[in-house]
């Protein structure tokens, strides 16, 4: 390996470093917050733009095409609050930035969502420190190495929904940041098959009465009231624990739904 790349690979262990640190303080801070949704769509399309620049920039004809389309990568990445931002360059991005994007993400993050938005953040950031080398670039060839180096890194922002530890990210993220939604249907006097239901928090049940008879949904935070035939009654649960209840009406309708962080 020459000097080159042993300062490469010791830069980007350094940088992982403090990204894991950093995915850490966050991770603390984050308490009980909730993953939103909108944050991680807005990250995965600027990761989407970012990649599309990164690939123009690499397939470009002549160096200031190359060179443009770097420029727009970094400030895809960086945002207009950037150390590397340039508007004189053009900004196909929205603003903000999709480093910014990844670390709102990171503070909202809980359970296993967190190491995702640690890994997207850090992938992203590798994909930037070599969209600036590009920017920098003396020749076409140089380039064209850098630029190739942060699509990769990007490609591994964007990820792939069923990955997880250490390869996961963006759209990994994404999968679990969607509302969890689990139907109980209500039939012959049974809540669902009767057997106990566990689900993660965030997950919203939702009770369906398929009987001609009246039931309810009654224990703890659980109030559906009358619930007559085909009506529909909701709850989100936000807390781990476990959560008995009965139907009002048919005290022998009992059921239990665990809940698990």
């Amino acid at each position: 390996m020459n000097r080159s790349n042993v300062k490469r690979h010791r830069s980007l262990r350094a940088t992982l470093a403090a990204l894991l640190g950093l995915w850490a303080l966050l991770s603390a801070a984050s308490g009980a917050g909730a993953q939103s949704p909108e944050t991680v769509d807005a990250l995965i399309g600027q990761i989407k733009v970012a990649i599309n620049h990164g690939t123009l920039s690499f397939n470009s004809a002549n160096m200031t095409q190359r060179l443009t389309h770097a420029h727009h990568v970094v400030n895809i990445l960086e945002g207009r609050n950037g150390p590397n931002f340039d508007q004189s360059k053009g900004n196909p991005g929205d603003g903000y930035g999709a480093i910014n994007y990844a670390l709102d993400a990171a503070k909202g993050a809980t359970g296993d969502a967190a190491p995702l938005a640690a890994n997207t953040l850090a992938f992203l950031q590798f994909a930037d420190a070599e969209a600036v080398k590009a920017t920098k670039a003396e020749t076409p060839e140089e380039a064209a190495e850098a630029i190739r180096r942060a699509v990769a890194f990007l490609s591994a922002a964007l990820g792939r929904e069923d990955e997880a530890g250490l390869t996961g990210a963006a759209l990994a993220l994404k999968a679990r940041s969607q509302p969890k939604i689990v139907t109980i249907d209500i039939l012959d006097f049974r809540f669902g098959d009767g057997q106990p239901l566990t689900v993660k928090v965030g997950t919203t049940v939702t009770w369906i009465n398929h009987d001609s008879a009246p039931h309810t949904v009654t224990g703890g935070p659980l109030n559906s009231g009358t619930m007559n035939q085909h009506a529909t009654y909701s709850y989100t649960f936000t807390e781990p624990g476990t959560y008995d209840y009965i139907c009002a009406y048919h005290p022998n309708m009992r059921h239990r739904i665990i809940v698990v962080e």
